[in-house]
């Protein structure tokens, strides 16, 4: 089956695992299914991490974070 990655990424590149060294991706297209990393308040180019001690900012950066993601792939939150 074939896949599209979408936003990949090499961890020695990313904000908390720079001593790792592999290839990644935000989410993967294959068929008509989206599969999506584990959302965190961490930004989508790994330099930074928002609402550090507020559960309600990492959270609304998680959603955007997975709105984005998902619009890149051609869905949405309402999908």
């Amino acid at each position: 089956m074939s896949h599209r990655r979408i936003r990949v990424v090499n961890t020695r590149d990313s904000y908390h695992a720079r001593e790792w060294d592999f290839g990644a991706s935000k989410a993967v297209v294959a068929a008509d299914q989206v599969f999506l990393v584990g959302a965190t308040g961490l930004t989508l180019d790994n330099t930074g991490f928002v609402g550090e001690g507020d559960p309600a900012a990492q959270a609304e950066q998680a959603m955007e974070n997975l709105r984005i993601l998902l619009e890149e792939a051609g869905g949405g939150l309402e999908d």
